[in-house]
């Protein structure tokens, strides 16, 4: 790997202490990551004596750091899902890391990853984990994964039996989970790039009518929300579940034997493709006014390019790494779900991540409802969808 002239001076006076910078880190997240997080900026800061990490778990931290830096206080760098890039990139809070990126660097990340850290022309993150929706199995009902979506349709048929309160298929109905199967026939909610919305396009509508002709009608659908169709799941009254590995715990806990892989193919052209949640290292624009902007970029260096913390991360807090190095290491390859959900990963589509998609997510969900309701068709919800939410973004 080769990082710029710069970085590479800086980093060597600062293995030889002959800096001493602190940088600040604002994370938002639970108590045993924390103690993670802890020990692997102990790790940096012994590596590289002349930087002191400062690590403050902050609840509430985008209304935080937004106050916060306004008044020219708050951290050199934070970590979040993807999501409030663009946000923070049109409220001037972030800088972006193009000027200490080459390709050796890049390459090292999945191209999902990096993508997710884009926003008009520049690299505002730098990510370190990810997560998506992929399909889950109890091994004591599939012995071995689906390679195609009719291998799925064959098990989904052959557990379907409602008389007995058994199901197919336990598959939460909302925007972010049917993704996948809209994106798999070239659908999309909202394009950041073009600013194109695309609810109502033919591809949106495709994608969604291939849900309810092929998933929903093997699934229980009362009660399509997570609480209840995890509970389907662990309870063995269905075979699999779509969902993401924040569910892996209470699956462990129920003693379920499981295996974690991407969604089949439907076929060569469509192959589906869920959006994903990509954790993102931003700094803050106050490193560069600081002269903090270095020694934070070397700590998001190290920390995103290491693969042995790729793989603390993995094996003590289940996080899934964007490293490729990483990713194809047997340690990571050891841990089933970890691997399963990167391989899906590798195949996701990262959510939008302009502030206009926040005026998308609730006219989508009510078209969806309103399908799944039988209140309308699939073309009249997701075409007045489309013009609710071109509406409000004209607004």
């Amino acid at each position: 790997m080769q990082v710029t002239p710069e970085i590479k001076e800086f980093a060597e006076k600062a293995k030889k202490g002959e800096v001493h910078v602190t940088v600040e880190i604002w994370v938002s997240v639970m108590p045993f990551e924390e103690t993670i997080l802890k020990n692997v900026t102990e790790m940096f800061m012994k590596e590289y004596p002349g930087i002191t990490i400062k690590l403050v778990n902050t609840p509430q931290m985008k209304e935080k750091f937004k106050a916060a830096v306004i008044v020219g206080k708050g951290p050199d760098l934070l970590t979040w899902a993807h999501d409030w890039t663009g946000e923070f990139v049109e409220a001037d809070l972030i800088v972006p890391f193009d000027e200490y990126l080459t390709d050796s660097i890049k390459n090292i990340y999945l191209p999902a990853a990096l993508s997710a850290a884009e926003y008009k022309g520049h690299i505002w993150g730098l990510p370190w984990a990810s997560e998506t929706v992929a399909l889950v199995c109890n091994t004591e009902m599939v012995s071995e994964p689906p390679k195609t979506f009719d291998e799925l349709k064959s098990i989904m048929e052959k557990y379907y039996n409602p008389d007995q309160g058994k199901y197919g298929i336990s598959h939460q109905v909302d925007p972010y989970f049917v993704s996948a199967w809209i994106h798999a026939f070239g659908g999309f909610y909202y394009n950041d790039t073009t600013g194109q919305v695309g609810v109502g396009s033919p591809g949106t509508i495709e994608g969604f009518k291939f849900f309810l002709d092929n998933i929903a009608p093997y699934m229980y659908r009362d009660d399509v929300g997570h609480e209840t169709q995890l509970k389907l799941f662990i309870e063995k009254n269905t075979p699999c579940i779509v969902t993401g590995p924040w569910d892996i715990p209470k699956i462990k806990e129920a003693g379920i034997k499981f295996f974690v892989t991407p969604l089949p193919k439907i076929d060569d052209q469509h192959i589906p493709k869920p959006y994903s949640g990509i954790k993102l290292w931003w700094m803050s624009k106050l490193a560069k006014e600081r002269g903090t902007d270095k020694a934070a970029v070397l700590f998001v260096l190290w920390f995103t390019l290491n693969d042995e913390v790729a793989k603390y991360l993995a094996k003590t807090a289940g996080f899934v790494p964007v490293n490729k190095i990483a990713l194809e290491s047997p340690e990571v390859k050891s841990i089933p779900e970890v691997y399963g959900y990167a391989k899906a990963v590798a195949n996701s589509i990262p959510m939008p991540k302009s502030p206009a998609m926040a005026k998308v997510w609730g006219p989508v969900a009510d078209a969806i409802n309103a399908v799944w309701n039988g209140q309308a068709t699939v073309e009249e919800a997701f075409q007045l969808a489309q013009q609710q939410i071109e509406e409000k973004l004209k607004g």
